[in-house]
């Protein structure tokens, strides 16, 4: 597989990841125009099948677009390093590809199930209430070197 050839697949990939995120962000603003809460299995099911896509069925596209751009890129890594491991002919160098790839998959692994925790629980908190009626400040007073806490309860 040539470079050009690597680079059409994944522009292709992107292509086909962005048209079918439209829908999902259609279908978020929709459910953000009647206020309903979405649904947590389906935030988590998008984040499983589309990168980014539970976080833009949620409402939070700027996460969405971080959590899509890692995921799609660490892909694209795991794909060069695949080809470099194709290419290479030392074995010591073998290794050191086949490891940056496998790690790679690890990090996708390990995005994507962050991505589908944090799409379950942005679903489930959608629409809390987030009233001042308990309140923490911190303050420091340079002066004498000191510290002030208060914790406020409004009932």
């Amino acid at each position: 597989m040539d470079t050009a050839h690597l680079q059409r697949s994944l522009l292709w990939a992107s292509l086909v990841i962005l048209l079918l995120q439209s829908p999902v962000s259609a279908q978020a603003q929709a459910d953000s125009s009647r206020a309903a809460a979405p649904s947590p299995a389906r935030a988590m099911a998008y984040s499983f099948f589309i990168p980014g896509g539970g976080q833009f069925y949620n409402g939070k596209y700027l996460k969405g677009l971080i959590i899509a751009s890692a995921e799609l890129g660490c892909v694209a890594n795991a794909v060069i390093q695949n080809q470099y491991l194709k290419e290479e002919e030392n074995p010591y160098n073998r290794e050191i590809y086949r490891d940056r790839r496998n790690l790679s998959y690890w990090w996708l692994a390990g995005i994507i199930l962050y991505s589908m925790a944090d799409a379950y629980v942005d679903a489930h908190l959608f629409n809390f209430d987030e009233d001042e009626s308990i309140s923490f400040d911190l303050q420091t007073r340079p002066s004498d070197r000191s510290m002030a806490a208060n914790l406020n309860f409004h009932f």
